[in-house]
């Protein structure tokens, strides 16, 4: 068997030149192969379907100072946290995505004028041939279309720009082209809109739960009933004030009443008395008679002057000062005598006077405390019921000071679920796509640069490897040098003569 290192050398590898007069030797081989090759390389090329390729971007806005959804909820104070960009990614390449976008494309009533086929070219039919298996199964037509939109769409961030992405789409004809962008378009609009929706309603129904359950709170505490009891125990008191104030007076004056007879009656006894009579001293009545006439006569004259004189001099009340001073002198010379007002009549008169009206003030007397004993205790029972009263407007107060905090959270989770009726109601997309479609490209899977490329070193390699092993499978020494290599103990000693050399 021939040597392999005939064809290698020591510099360049390979033995270039034999290798040459090797691919000359065996040139069949070697052309069948490149022919070979290149018609398998070819018919791979031609084989390949042409894809229409069209894309647009769109911003994801929802972290953005100016986005519409943002701007409407720091208005009613909602606070609305956005997405990043992977969890953008996810979601349209997600299954649920997929599937929507299947039931988009059914549900539009086109898909039968558009060309669905894998880009590979494995399945070559039309759509309606492919659907023929499917008869009328909705779910077995949007299975089909779960297999073969992934393919035909592709979402990819900017690396440039920060929250923007690219949207291409691909498929084996224009007009499914244009088709599938405006549904991925349209998808992933209500996709992100239904997901919007989905978080505030579970929200708002997470809200109304939480309502509800603190409203039967506040029913099992009755507090309309309690703020009634309070009403009616306010205007309890105020009548009770009312009616203590009344009987408050009336005991007051029946006790000025009852001291004043009680004091007459006193009086009266003490004069009756013989006690008192034995005291009656002449002398003392003539003094106290004496002094009286004096107080009325400065009385007199006091009154006098203060109506005659519309002003005082500095004299004029020099004198009716001193004429007070005097006054109030004698005033007090009369009440100094013990049992003055003995003598302020005549004896005899002033005992039968007293004497008559003794009966008629004890009588008066006993109406009296009987009138200010039952007052008494009317007012005492008023005011007792009066602190009971204050006592049950306090406890009543106390428990609805105690609710009050849950009517405060249930105004809260009201004005909450006001706000999110708002936002609901009002909820947009926050992907902003770009008016600007790119144009229609036109390529195929694998470009002709790359298979020419790919032609020519699977060419070479396939023929330096089939030239090598016809070289070793052949047993023929052509020339001196592969005779030499091959067997180098072997001296030559000469040369045949090429008899096919012309003379």
């Amino acid at each position: 068997m021939k040597k392999l290192d005939v064809i290698l050398d020591e510099t360049t590898i390979i033995n270039f030149p034999f290798f040459k007069r090797l691919l000359m030797r065996y040139k069949f081989i070697s052309v069948a192969t490149v022919l070979v090759i290149v018609s398998i390389f070819s018919y791979f090329y031609n084989s390949q379907f042409n894809i229409y390729k069209v894309g647009k971007t769109f911003k994801n806005v929802s972290n953005d100072a100016d986005s519409p959804l943002v701007t409407i909820s720091n208005i009613i104070g909602e606070k609305k946290v956005g997405i990043t960009t992977e969890e953008v990614l996810s979601s349209l390449r997600s299954v649920d995505f997929v599937k929507k976008l299947a039931e988009e494309v059914y549900d539009s009533g086109e898909f039968l004028d558009h060309n669905f086929s894998d880009f590979h070219g494995k399945d070559q039919r039309s759509t309606s041939e492919i659907f023929n298996a499917c008869g009328e199964s909705r779910e077995c037509m949007v299975n089909f279309f779960m297999g073969r939109l992934p393919g035909m769409y592709i979402v990819a961030p900017n690396d440039q720009v920060q929250n923007n992405f690219f949207l291409t789409v691909q498929s084996l004809n224009r007009q499914t082209t244009a088709f599938l962008l405006n549904k991925v378009e349209s998808t992933i609009q209500k996709t992100r809109v239904e997901s919007i929706k989905h978080l505030h309603s579970q929200q708002k129904a997470l809200t109304q739960k939480l309502l509800n359950s603190k409203k039967e709170e506040l029913n099992d505490l009755e507090p309309n009933a309690l703020e009634e009891s309070e009403d009616s125990l306010k205007e309890s008191v105020k009548q009770l004030d009312e009616r203590i104030r009344i009987v408050s007076r009336d005991y007051h004056k029946l006790k000025i009443e009852l001291d004043l007879i009680d004091s007459q009656l006193e009086q009266t006894r003490r004069t009756l008395s013989s006690e008192n009579r034995n005291r009656f001293n002449p002398k003392t009545s003539k003094r106290v008679k004496a002094i009286n006439k004096k107080i009325e006569k400065y009385r007199q004259d006091i009154s006098a002057i203060e109506v005659s004189l519309s002003s005082f001099s500095g004299d004029d009340k020099s004198i009716l000062n001193q004429l007070k001073s005097e006054l109030r002198k004698a005033e007090r010379e009369l009440k100094s005598i013990p049992n003055y007002r003995l003598y302020l009549g005549s004896k005899e008169d002033f005992i039968k006077r007293k004497g008559k009206s003794s009966e008629d003030v004890a009588f008066d007397s006993k109406v009296k405390r009987s009138q200010f004993a039952r007052v008494s205790k009317e007012l005492l029972e008023l005011q007792e019921e009066r602190a009971k009263t204050v006592k049950m407007q306090k406890d009543l107060s106390s428990k609805i000071k105690d609710i009050t905090p849950i009517v405060e959270y249930i105004k809260i989770l009201e004005q909450k679920m006001v706000q999110l009726q708002i936002i609901e109601s009002t909820i947009i997309s926050d992907y902003v796509f770009s008016k600007n479609v790119s144009g229609i490209s036109v390529f195929r899977r694998t470009s002709l640069a790359k298979a020419v490329l790919f032609c020519f070193f699977v060419t070479f390699f396939s023929v330096f490897s089939l030239i090598i092993i016809r070289y070793l499978a052949d047993s023929k020494i052509y020339d001196e040098y592969e005779l030499s290599k091959n067997y180098n103990n072997i001296d030559v000693i000469g040369k045949t003569p090429n008899f096919n050399v012309s003379k």
